[in-house]
């Protein structure tokens, strides 16, 4: 049955077809229209969608399939192989350029603000002191601002000597 459709029925309606799109359909309602048998065997239609994804999944891109399917106009993305792979490789570069771009513009940035720390005419026109230490006001809050404290532990004096704590006054 299938063998007899494949190689009498199938042909003898692409004929058909094509002479009334050629001789009706186009000389009387253009290009917009096609005529076309549809229904009977969604077997060969089936069968041809799975090959579509298979090409799609492996080596051919969405815009190669959409050409060879004549549709018009471009999907924003479609220059890539549907493979998970394809597509993690795809936005690994997209984020390597991203991270190439904040780079840069941290390096600019960085260059703006050396610029005008050096240049007083530029900028606010206050300079650090000479004789103000760079820490920052983080640094000073965590204790790192340079200075010793003495010690805060009960039984351990500044010079690092242990001394028992039982015997400790109060």
């Amino acid at each position: 049955m299938q063998n007899s459709r494949n190689r009498g029925l199938r042909p003898l309606m692409i004929t058909i077809e094509d002479a009334i799109n050629d001789y009706i359909v186009k000389p009387n309602f253009g290009t917009e229209y096609k005529f076309r048998f549809v229904g009977g065997d969604s077997t060969a239609e089936l069968a041809e969608l799975d090959k579509v994804i298979k090409e799609v999944s492996s080596f051919k891109t969405v815009h190669e399939i959409r050409e060879d399917k004549k549709i018009k106009g471009r999907v924003e993305g479609d220059d890539i192989i549907l493979n998970q792979y394809a597509i993690l490789r795809a936005s690994q570069n997209i984020q390597e350029k991203q991270l190439e771009h904040a780079f840069a513009l941290d390096a600019i940035n960085l260059l703006k603000e050396l610029a005008t720390s050096n240049n007083p005419s530029q900028g606010q026109g206050t300079s650090a002191k000479p004789t103000e230490s760079n820490v920052s006001f983080q640094d000073v809050q965590h204790g790192f601002d340079g200075k010793t404290k003495p010690s805060d532990r009960m039984g351990t004096p500044q010079d690092g000597k242990v001394v028992d704590t039982s015997k400790s006054t109060i």
